[in-house]
Order: C-alpha cells, then structure tokens, then sequence
C-alpha cells in the first residue's frame, strides 16, 4: 500500500488525502482492528509523501492523539472529521463538534452530513459561516445527496475550504464529476467575485 500511495504521488501534483473512513461513518468494513488501521495511518504519515490524513472525532482521543503526533512530526496536515449519513445535526451539535476538532489539535474540521430538506442544506452553510468565523483553524463541509449539490458549489462563499467530487466512482452520495464541479465552482466566483 505504501509503495501505491508513493506511486500516485509521483503523477500528481494535486494534493493527496488518506482515509480509512470509520464503519459509523459510513465507511466499508474491513478486517483490520482500530489499532491497526490508526498503526496503518502513522506509517503513512512518516513512510510516504501523502499530504494530508483524515480520522474521524468520534473515535478514542488516545488514537486521535497518536495520529496528530505522527500528522505533525512527519509535517502532514490532519483533518478531523465527522459524518452523518442519517441527517444535518443541530446546529449547536455541529458547532461543538467543530470545536472538539480544534481542541484535539485538528489543523482542518470537516462536515459531511445527509440534508433531509433543502432547508437543511441551507442551514449547513449558515453554520459553516458561523464556524468559519469562531474557530482558528480552516473548515469543510458538504451536505450529501443530491439536495446537498449546491453546499459542494458555493461552500466556498460561506468558508468552506475544500469540497469533494468524483473522478471515477463515487465515495459519497451526491458527489458531482469533478470536471463539471470545477466549472460551477470558477463560474460561481467570476459571477460573484466579491465573496472571495
């Protein structure tokens, strides 16, 4: 796996993110132990070139903890993340969340949760403003499904410093083509610049 991610790396100079995204939060179950895939992200972090490691807030601190001294020690940034594949949290809930994320030491706090309504994702996008504004570290997030489309286009205007879209298959519902994302993206800021 090592020499793969070296591999990738060598063909691109867009920036590489590694995840073993946790069963709770949607990832698919695999054998390793917890103990292992956190083993597994720190060889990463100190063997290969890989950019940034992504570990869920909602597993044990003593595992976020070893991770983040890997991430700095070996100069990756580490996101802490959270996902919801049933609903948009309050958002009070989503703000603690994003504060746990700093005090863990995260350098990014990212958001993915399900909108049950378009009401929902405009609520993700006030509140990725209002955690934008509080905390001191950059912030992400994206509202899934195909009602959440419209988070991953403008999140920019509201904070959001990354988004996701698919290159191949899709790892999220909702996620666009990256291709068409980047167009929406570059025509929403040459449309309305001044939120840059």
């Amino acid at each position: 796996m090592l020499g793969l991610i070296q591999e990738i790396k060598a063909k691109t100079d867009i920036p590489l993110l590694f995840t073993i995204r946790a069963v709770h939060e949607g990832g698919e179950k695999i054998t390793l132990q917890e103990e292992e895939k956190v083993a597994l992200i720190c060889d990463v972090c100190e063997k290969t070139d890989v950019d940034i490691v992504d570990y869920e807030t909602s597993n044990e601190e003593k595992y976020v903890k070893q991770i983040r001294k890997a991430s700095k020690e070996n100069k990756k940034l580490f996101i802490l993340s959270y996902h919801n594949f049933d609903e948009t949290p309050s958002n009070e809930e989503i703000v603690e969340r994003a504060k746990q994320a700093e005090a863990l030491d995260g350098d990014i706090a990212k958001f993915a949760v399900m909108p049950n309504s378009k009401e929902d994702v405009f609520r993700l996008l006030e509140v990725t403003k209002t955690i934008d504004d509080i905390l001191d570290v950059p912030v992400v997030t994206m509202s899934m499904g195909d009602i959440g489309g419209l988070s991953r286009i403008v999140g920019w205007a509201y904070g959001s410093i990354i988004t996701f879209g698919v290159g191949v298959e899709l790892s999220a519902p909702g996620q666009i083509p990256v291709k068409k994302l980047r167009e929406a993206i570059q025509l929403t800021q040459e449309l309305v610049p001044s939120w840059e």
